[in-house]
């Protein structure tokens, strides 16, 4: 999986085909254990510490509530 960034605060996220089989062979479905999971969670902190900082002033603005829907968008 690859992550990367955009000039105007944007994200792209690339899947490997390698990655996309290991999802598919599994249901669909990553599983990752507690160990990693911690790690990941770790990785993501970081990773949005630097994202924020490229965004507008304005989108580090909103208030996201705790049931906002995860929707991405088709290019």
């Amino acid at each position: 999986m690859k992550i990367a960034q955009n000039d105007d605060g944007s994200i792209d996220i690339t899947f490997s085909d390698k990655d996309l089989k290991a999802c598919k062979n599994n249901n669909n479905t990553i599983h990752i254990d507690q160990e990693k999971t911690k790690h990941c969670l770790n990785i993501l902190v970081h990773f949005a510490s630097i994202v924020y900082k490229k965004l507008p002033e304005k989108v580090k603005k909103i208030m996201t509530p705790p049931n906002h829907p995860l929707i991405g968008r088709e290019k």
